[in-house]
């Protein structure tokens, strides 16, 4: 099959089915945005700046504890993300069949431990990259910097095409609910062999609605910045729910009809 092929059924999947879609896949964006917690923490953390000559700059304050218990629910929130990418692919998956999706459908209690397991994944990965751009920013200027960015380079291209083997994983997880996680990250990377350029091909016919999605997620958010405190935290979370939810109903369908062609193909072009 073609990536227009996927992208077709998706389309044929959601037709007439939003009011039943589009419900699920904002309360699972809102819960992926964190409820905003991290924006919160930032907009209740008034500083003071101070001399600049000092070594610190900028004093928080706010309470010690509000700030850890801000910081322990974006965590917490950032962990069960795995657990509520599982139950995208579900409804995705029963959108794909023709089955009404439900709340049950987007929280499947039997891939809580999974799911929360996928999600200190992703969250490691999320750190491990955002340590690397930190680091590589800290070696601007240091000999042999250029080697050092290829190197990191081909590190992330490395990193990119095992998350592709590995992300039929959420798809398998929501499909049989009794499949253990160790089992289904071995049958995505198995599955997958011969079809990570399908999942690239996939991907670049998506681009648009993926710059798309990231523009909701993280630029248009930022429109409503010079809104005060909470009220700017509001604004930015409803933007980025409301514009990022239709998206990844129709992108997230899109990939769940690939990896069941994928399911039934077993694995090789």
């Amino acid at each position: 099959m073609e990536v227009k092929d996927f992208r077709r059924s998706a389309r044929e999947a959601v037709r007439g089915k939003w009011k039943l879609a589009l419900p699920l896949f904002l309360l699972a964006a809102l819960l992926l945005q964190k409820f905003g917690v991290a924006q919160l923490r930032a907009a209740l953390a008034p500083h003071v700046t101070l001399d600049p000559q000092l070594d610190v700059q900028e004093i928080s304050l706010m309470p010690t504890w509000v700030s850890a218990v801000l910081l322990a629910l974006e965590l917490v929130l950032g962990v069960a993300a795995g657990w509520i990418r599982i139950g995208m692919y579900g409804v995705s998956i029963e959108l794909l069949e023709g089955r009404t999706p439900t709340l049950r459908t987007l929280f499947p209690g039997k891939r809580l431990g999974a799911g929360l397991l996928m999600g200190v994944l992703l969250t490691a990965v999320n750190r491990g990259t955002t340590l690397l751009a930190q680091l590589m920013q800290r070696m601007e200027g240091f000999p042999g910097v250029f080697l050092l960015i290829i190197a990191a380079l081909a590190v992330a291209g490395l990193v990119v095409w095992i998350l592709i083997r590995l992300d039929m994983t959420y798809y398998l997880l929501a499909r049989r609910p009794g499949m253990r996680l160790t089992a289904a990250l071995g049958e995505s990377f198995r599955r997958m062999r011969g079809n990570v350029s399908r999942a690239i091909r996939l991907t670049l016919s998506l681009m648009g609605w993926c710059l798309l999605s990231v523009v909701a997620q993280n630029l248009l958010p930022r429109a409503a910045a010079l809104l005060p405190g909470i009220a700017r935290v509001a604004a930015q979370l409803v933007i980025a729910v409301a514009l990022n939810a239709p998206l990844q109903v129709y992108i997230l369908t899109s990939f769940a009809a690939l990896y069941r062609w994928v399911e039934a193909a077993g694995g090789d072009d």
